[in-house]
């Protein structure tokens, strides 16, 4: 059965998906385009300390152990007043600034520590001693700096103090920079891109699902169209070929028939076909039979689905069990262009019946069955699809000289159109 999620993206479904591909590619663009060729000073002039290179495993030294051993020895030289050198420590580690966190500072000078020692280590063991980046003393301050943050890491009231005591802190460096007014534009432009990308793909699935429920060929596919459903006002559908008559307030009953009233016969075309059908279909009518609604799935010997068709009771004429159909409806919906082409066939009584014919005109092109065998064609963008109905055999119903149907036989024939160009 074809469903609803078989469909062909809109264009706008299309734009909205461009577009966010093109959000996306031109992000990691410009993130490679600053990585590759942005001069590192544009970017990192106002860095805080603890984004400043280093070797993860302190094999090598790196410029931010430098940095954090000049803090080190600063911190020693105010070995008379601790609490003096934590605060200058506090400040120069970025932490008074909220650009770095405590536990960050401390990883900072545990690796730059780690580093001195690792390479003091090597020329001792080659028998020059302090000939690196590091010499004996600068191992010795930065143990003593550490010791000294983690004893106030376990000491919450000793910090607040310390940091009480500092001047109100600077903002911080990444809350600056989106205070930058390029910065918010960026941003802004992004924001809209992506409301718009949204806004599209909603309007294109809501769209698709209107039209899709909507669609006859939807509805008869899915089963949600009985035959006494009222009439659907199909948009993809091509108009009767009756002429327009005035509507009416009388509706059948029983015992009450209407005063006949012949319409024009539409023209009815079929076309020879010099290759065999890539499916074929039947369906048998008869008799008690209430629930009547036959339905195919039309496949190409390679698998493809191109669509459905089928034929179901259009309209009933009686009461009870001496009612019996007096229309049906054949269908063809194309998966194409997601679109249905509907036939309303009409026994003689249902052609000339005023209010069932106005009732069912707005369902598709009316053709009147008045004989035991018909033959028509229906065209869809992309297949031939021939009707034959043969067997019919009609039933006089109670007080009219007209008939419904007590049995006929629909024979589809689905042909591949030629693809232009």
């Amino acid at each position: 059965m074809v469903t609803l999620k078989s469909y062909r993206p809109t264009t706008a479904l299309l734009v909205g998906l461009i577009l966010g591909l093109g959000i996306l590619i031109g992000l990691l663009l410009a993130a490679y385009i600053t990585y590759a060729f942005v001069p590192a000073g544009w970017i990192l002039h106002d860095a805080p300390p603890h984004l400043l290179k280093f070797d993860p495993s302190s094999e090598s030294v790196q410029y931010r152990d430098l940095y954090v051993s000049r803090v080190a020895n600063r911190f020693k030289r105010q070995e008379n007043n601790t609490l003096e050198g934590l605060r200058e420590a506090l400040i120069a580690l970025g932490i008074a600034s909220g650009d770095t966190r405590l536990e960050e500072a401390i990883e900072m000078v545990r690796s730059a520590e780690l580093a001195a020692r690792k390479e003091n280590s090597r020329p001792i063991e080659m028998g020059q001693p302090e000939a690196g980046f590091f010499t004996t003393a600068d191992e010795l301050n930065l143990s003593a700096l550490l010791q000294n943050l983690e004893q106030l890491r376990s000491n919450e009231s000793l910090l607040q103090e310390l940091m009480s005591g500092l001047p109100a802190p600077a903002s911080q460096t990444i809350r600056e920079r989106l205070r930058q007014p390029l910065f918010v534009a960026l941003f802004v432009a992004a924001a809209a891109c992506v409301l718009l990308s949204a806004i599209l793909l909603s309007q294109s699935v809501l769209e698709r699902t209107v039209q899709q429920l909507e669609a006859p060929g939807a509805a008869y596919a899915t089963g949600q169209f009985s035959a006494a459903s009222p009439a659907v006002a199909p948009t993809d559908i091509p108009t009767t070929a009756y002429a327009p008559t005035p509507a009416t307030d009388f509706y059948p009953t029983a015992g009450q028939p209407p005063t006949p009233s012949q319409a024009p016969q539409p023209v009815i075309t079929s076309a020879p076909f010099g290759e065999a059908p890539f499916q074929t279909f039947s369906a048998k009518y008869s008799e008690g039979i209430d629930d009547f609604d036959e339905s195919k799935d039309l496949y190409t010997a390679e698998g493809e689905l191109l669509g459905e068709c089928g034929v179901s009771i259009a309209e009933r004429y009686g009461l009870g069990n001496s009612s019996c159909p007096v229309a049906f409806v054949v269908w063809v919906f194309d998966k194409a262009d997601m679109s249905s082409e509907t036939r309303i066939l009409l026994t003689p009584f249902a052609a000339s019946h005023q209010a069932i014919r106005h009732k069912l005109e707005a369902r598709g092109t009316l053709i009147e069955l008045k004989s035991d065998r018909l033959q028509f064609e229906i065209v869809t963008s992309t297949m031939h699809v021939e009707v034959r109905v043969s067997g019919v055999e009609f039933k006089r119903l109670d007080a009219t000289p007209l008939d419904g149907v007590r049995k006929a036989e629909f024979h589809f024939s689905a042909f591949l159109r030629p693809k232009s160009g």
